[in-house]
């Protein structure tokens, strides 16, 4: 069975990047999408490629930080009888700071986006999912959460928190409810235009160019990653064929941890 038919997602963050392609994978294989993000313009453009393929979406705008607004969102789809079977947490900020240049604002910036969001979006969401006894939870956390970076600690330690908060959820939710987190390497988002633009102007290449042959070179699949992979892993973990998979943080990253 490789159909979503009659599955409902909700992806944050879903208005670019990462969260763009798993919309369109997860429409693809029949889910209906409802695409959450803080961009009104990015989840509305989001919802019209959607459509356009034929997949039933619509956009909800949403700060994951704001437990107020998710209440919200959860109750006006309850209300119109819409229950939310699969969640996806993609929504997440990316900086770059060596630990003496790291403010305290930036580091609860990071925490409350990429740590606190999913857990008030799994804390609203969940209930309804066991309530039906069938649920998928997949938040994307980092190969960073693995294997730390010198010049992202505060990032590095929200998406090693998100595994951990993952996995002690996987186990309050099963049987019924399966809770999983993916782990991208490089991808071609925003994000990364952010760390290559970073090692541009701290002189560690010498052009932004020269940073992304850096990153593929540190691949050995010889590309980086589109969010449709992310997509695909995600599409898989909510098939039967993974019914027995929870608690994971899955590495989609062109073997990048073995290089």
């Amino acid at each position: 069975m490789m159909s979503l038919d009659g599955r409902r997602a909700l992806v944050t963050g879903g208005g670019s990047g990462i969260g763009r392609g798993i919309c369109h994978v997860l429409g693809e294989a029949g889910a209906e999408v409802v695409v959450a993000d803080i961009s009104a313009a990015g989840a509305a453009e989001t919802v019209r490629l959607l459509r356009d393929e034929g997949v039933v979406a619509d956009a909800v705008v949403l700060d994951v930080t704001d437990s107020i607004a998710i209440s919200r969102v959860r109750g006006e789809l309850e209300t119109e009888g819409r229950s939310i079977d699969i969640l996806v947490n993609d929504a997440a900020i990316f900086e770059m700071a060596s630990l003496e240049e790291l403010e305290v604002e930036s580091w609860d910036r990071m925490i409350d986006v990429n740590l606190k969001g999913p857990f008030l979006m799994m804390k609203a969401f969940l209930p309804g999912m066991l309530e039906h006894k069938w649920g998928r939870i997949i938040s994307i956390s980092s190969t960073a959460a693995k294997t730390p970076g010198t010049l992202c600690a505060h990032y590095c330690a929200a998406k090693k928190g998100l595994i951990a908060l993952s996995q002690s959820v996987a186990l309050i939710a099963a049987p019924h409810v399966a809770v999983n987190c993916i782990c991208p390497g490089y991808v071609t988002t925003p994000m990364t235009s952010t760390e290559t633009r970073f090692w541009h102007e701290t002189g560690r290449n010498v052009s932004e160019g020269a940073a992304l042959d850096q990153m593929r070179a540190e691949v050995p699949m010889g590309r980086l990653g589109t969010p449709e992979d992310i997509g695909n892993a995600i599409r898989w973990l909510c098939l039967p064929d993974s019914d027995y998979i929870t608690g994971q943080a899955i590495n989609v990253d062109g073997g990048l941890d073995f290089f």
